[in-house]
């Protein structure tokens, strides 16, 4: 995958898959709003695609377990193929946390902010964001150099994960699938 940044659009971006229990549209996408939080609300979120693995959000769910497993062994959603012109912001390092954060911070109280950052003061502008971009990918390097770091970090968002603004994808697949766990994640290559 060729990652890249500005207004430049993402070539070959893998097949997302989308947990959700319900039935997706795109008519049913909330917009993205500003939150308190590392994360907005609204949007669309999606993990990078594994036949076998499922992806990254379900290996997450199922070593936490609890409400984010299925309740049966199968795992519903839909697999998603996003428009090759789609515009994201990829975050493949701290380096382009800081250079988003630079453009398209907001202040606002956090909440949670000894959790969430060791900042308090700000947070990523979503609003702002989504008029030049169709979304952001937390790439799994960009996780690893991200997670803890200052002034600004991402913890709170805990896998690789791209969160969509708008539609943009070609094909909506309904998926219901049975993955395997993988005791590692360092060990998949999703």
């Amino acid at each position: 995958m060729i990652l890249v940044m500005k207004s430049e659009v993402v070539k070959d971006l893998k097949s997302q898959l989308h947990v959700i229990t319900n039935k997706l549209s795109k008519e049913k996408m909330k917009p993205v709003k500003n939150n308190n939080f590392i994360k907005p609300t609204g949007g669309l979120w999606t993990s990078t695609y594994h036949p076998i693995y499922g992806s990254e959000w379900v290996q997450y769910s199922m070593n936490i377990g609890g409400i984010l497993l299925p309740d049966s062994e199968f795992w519903d959603g839909y697999l998603l193929i996003p428009h090759k012109n789609a515009r994201l912001f990829i975050i493949d390092g701290y380096q382009d946390l800081k250079e988003l954060m630079d453009n398209f911070k907001i202040e606002m109280k956090l909440r949670n902010p000894s959790f969430y950052s060791p900042r308090e003061d700000f947070t990523i502008d979503f609003e702002k964001l989504q008029k030049e971009y169709d979304g952001i990918q937390l790439t799994k390097k960009g996780l690893a150099e991200t997670k803890t770091t200052y002034p600004f970090n991402l913890d709170g968002w805990d896998v690789e994960s791209t969160i969509w603004f708008r539609w943009v994808f070609k094909k909506a697949y309904p998926i219901r699938q049975k993955f395997s766990y993988k005791e590692s994640l360092s060990h998949v290559a999703l």
